[in-house]
């Protein structure tokens, strides 16, 4: 098939920098399976394999958004043809990884709204950590996944919602354009 504009090539494009990507992906996964890694290659690989899986999160999202202003058909279908299959490998790749990811941030956060000790800025670095495994998950399709259900997701969204509140109320700024009562 020969795409039909430049929205589909561009898709298409940046749907097979997405499938080089996922290969990398797996080369990478292999080789920190091998064994007998020094820490510092080990960490190397693992900084790759982290980027790695950013990058394939940005290039499917993008195309998407892309084949989304396509009209041709015969075009989406092929494109989720060449999808299901990048996906497939990084879901197999990454779905323990991003379901450790979100145990990681839930019991951070209820460690903290259990504690009653609360760090300046935690919630919103909770809440970024968080928005990249949901990203990650709407572009992998995989929101519905065994362990990674809308409820588990809301829930911790719900604790990470709860602990900004406590933030805000724990450390209030003062509010400098109050009046004091005290003479100037």
């Amino acid at each position: 098939m020969s795409p039909s504009g430049d929205v589909e090539s561009r898709a298409i494009q940046i749907l097979l920098s997405a499938r080089a990507v996922a290969e990398d992906m797996e080369r990478y996964r292999q080789h920190l399976g091998a064994g007998g890694l020094t820490p510092a290659l080990a960490d190397l690989l693992s900084d790759k394999l982290e980027d790695a899986t950013a990058r394939l999160s940005n290039l499917i999202s993008l195309a998407i958004a892309e084949v989304n202003h396509s009209s041709d058909l015969t075009f989406r279908s092929h494109f989720d043809a060449l999808l299901r299959d990048v996906r497939g490998r990084w879901v197999q790749l990454h779905l323990k990884k991003i379901e450790t990811r979100l145990a990681y941030i839930d019991r951070q956060a209820s460690d903290t709204l259990s504690s009653g000790v609360h760090r300046l800025g935690l919630a919103q670095r909770l809440e970024q950590a968080y928005a990249e495994v949901h990203t990650t998950l709407v572009a992998m399709d995989a929101l519905e996944s065994p362990g990674l259900e809308r409820h588990v997701l809301d829930e911790v969204l719900a604790k990470i919602a709860c602990l900004a509140e406590l933030e805000n109320e724990t450390f209030r700024l003062l509010d400098l354009n109050r009046k004091s009562g005290r003479p100037r």
